[in-house]
């Protein structure tokens, strides 16, 4: 998580580079009401999506936030119906339960934290799998022993009952990263309990 003090310098030392920052999952963290929104810099794009935080990604709903210039760029490329009326109306009911919403966000940083330390507790100095600290709903790993991304990803999914069947991300193809590392996305508590248990059954 990058302060965004830092953000807003970097930004501001480059005034002709136009920065996109990608805020979709800034509402799992704490303190995520600090945005680049408020930045003022007119060279700095914000990209947000209420998809992850209400979990409601077939709607997809998102927005963009920026200077007039550079909107009117953005303006050439928009479709004539960007939202459909499900996920309208969808917006137009999370904006009116202010409260509700508020309150949700909060119980689910909480859960979300707590999930994230049973997680590590399970996998804590088990040979093979190092965890990184994350602030979001994902984990990212470090597989060390003999197994990589591939055959970890493909035993998780293995399964003749489809809901027992645990999809996680190969990071092979991102950036920086290798065949060793695998990302896994926090989800119910008995589905996180499953999926640290077929991991450690895999590791050893």
């Amino acid at each position: 998580m990058t302060p965004i003090e830092e953000l807003e310098s970097l930004c501001s030392l480059y005034p002709e580079i136009n920065f996109v920052i990608d805020e979709s999952y800034l509402p799992f963290v704490d303190n995520g009401d600090k945005s680049m929104i408020y930045s003022g810099l007119s060279n700095v794009i914000v990209l947000n999506s209420m998809s992850k935080i209400f979990h409601i990604p077939g709607l997809r709903i998102g927005f963009l936030v920026s200077s007039k210039k550079n909107i009117e760029k953005f303006v050439r490329y928009t479709l004539p119906w960007s939202v459909n009326s499900l996920a309208q109306a969808a917006v137009s009911f999370l904006m009116e339960q202010r409260t509700v919403v508020d309150n949700f966000v909060k119980e689910t940083r909480t859960f979300l934290d707590h999930e994230k330390k049973l997680f590590g507790k399970r996998l804590k100095n088990v040979s093979g799998i190092k965890l990184f600290p994350s602030a979001t709903s994902f984990i990212l790993a470090k597989l060390t022993g003999r197994l990589t991304a591939h055959d970890v990803c493909d035993q998780m999914a293995q399964n003749q009952m489809a809901q027992d069947r645990i999809l996680i991300r190969n990071c092979a193809n991102f950036k920086g990263l290798s065949d060793r590392f695998i990302r896994i996305s926090l989800k119910t508590s008995e589905t996180n309990r499953m999926a640290a248990d077929k991991l450690l059954k895999i590791l050893f």
